[in-house]
């Protein structure tokens, strides 16, 4: 009996040292922000091959996984359990007799899509010159569409964020110049099509009468 406890103790020992002599995996999280729809790519990067890997979420337990994923933030909210918006901290280890140390903790963000910011340049036109428009979505956001409407009901859609107008163009037939069109913009992210972002503030653009 005495023998069989050394034994155990020996073998224990034995495992944890074997434990800590295993490299930690470097973990690359790509991109750290995103939206419901958008995706992550989870790379847990071990020193020895393995078909999977063990992942920690904030200090959920250890899910195990294939090593190099890309799901979706919803699945991610999933597979956490945890309410949106979130801030989620990840790492991951492997097992090759016995787990691995932890790699570093990395975070992800699943965020609100946002409003766009937008600009127009130049702000003052004519009826016959030019004005360019940009949307610009938050750069976490995989956009498949970007549309411009003005106040007065006009509106144009298109793959493109950016859309160079003439000023007759933004004028309605009942409208002339001189007149002050206000315009604003919002983005469909890939994948939420009936879901549109929210709609960015106002700019006016000036379209002034011919001289």
């Amino acid at each position: 009996m005495a023998g069989y406890l050394v034994f155990v103790v020996f073998m224990t020992v034995l495992s944890k040292a074997r434990g800590e002599d295993l490299a930690a995996p470097a973990l690359s999280v790509k991109p750290e922000i995103i939206t419901k729809s958008g995706t992550v790519t989870l790379h847990c990067q071990t020193p020895v091959p393995v078909s999977r890997c063990l992942y920690s979420f904030n200090k959920a337990p250890f899910k195990t996984m294939p090593c190099h994923q890309t799901i979706t933030g919803s699945e991610l909210l999933s597979l956490v359990d945890i309410k949106f918006p979130a801030e989620i901290n990840v790492a991951c280890s492997y097992l090759n007799a016995t787990a691995s140390p932890l790699s570093e903790k990395k975070f992800i963000s699943v965020r609100d899509p946002g409003p766009p910011t937008v600009s127009v340049h130049p702000s003052v036109i004519t009826e016959f010159s030019s004005v360019t428009l940009y949307c610009q979505p938050p750069l976490y956001v995989s956009v498949s569409s970007c549309s411009f409407y003005t106040l007065s009901g006009l509106e144009w859609a298109r793959s493109s964020c950016t859309r160079t107008l003439r000023g007759s163009d933004l004028l309605k037939n009942e409208q002339s110049a001189p007149a002050e069109v206000r315009v604003k913009f919002f983005y469909t992210e890939r994948n939420e099509e009936m879901s549109p972002s929210p709609h960015s503030d106002k700019t006016i653009v000036a379209v002034k009468g011919d001289v």
